[in-house]
């Protein structure tokens, strides 16, 4: 349920829902994509763990598997498609905000540590936000989408065998 003006995912749904191309700036340029509930899960995780030991305390990433990584070009192309259909554009402006070519987190710690690992695969994520933007725009209840993408994050984690599901 972002909305904010310029991030990709938000840009996307508001043009597509208008019918408009997604204005892409940097398509080569690389994020770590992932759910919200991926790192929510992460905090919550964190959270139960400092219930039992307090000396676990300290900063940690959560976000998608470091191995998989994708441009925002990859990222558009996915999200029109599993919107249904539209197109993106490069604007001719050459007067854009300086931003990094590749973003990256280092998960490991919350994978070693705290036994921490993301649940949704890219095309799971993008095809599951694609479909909360599409069905909110359709008057769907934000309550029930949350819940619908909550639960199938949790079914995913359990089949996974992910033990803090």
């Amino acid at each position: 349920g972002d909305w904010a003006q310029d991030r990709l995912i938000p840009d996307c749904a508001r043009a597509l829902s208008n019918g408009d191309a997604v204005v892409v700036r940097n398509p080569a340029s690389t994020r770590p994509w992932q759910h919200v509930l991926e790192p929510l899960s992460g905090y919550l995780h964190l959270a139960a763990a400092l219930l039992e030991d307090r000396s676990l305390a300290g900063p940690y990433n959560f976000g998608p598997d470091p191995a998989v990584t994708q441009s925002v070009g990859e990222v558009v192309e996915r999200f029109i498609g599993a919107w249904g259909g539209g197109a993106w554009d490069r604007p001719n402006d050459t007067e854009q905000p300086h931003e990094a070519g590749q973003l990256q987190l280092d998960i490991d710690k919350a994978q070693r540590v705290l036994g921490w690992v993301p649940v949704w695969a890219f095309d799971q994520t993008i095809d599951r936000t694609a479909a909360w933007y599409h069905a909110f725009g359709e008057g769907e209840s934000v309550v029930g989408l949350v819940e619908s993408d909550f639960d199938a994050y949790r079914a995913a984690a359990l089949a996974a065998g992910v033990p803090w599901a």
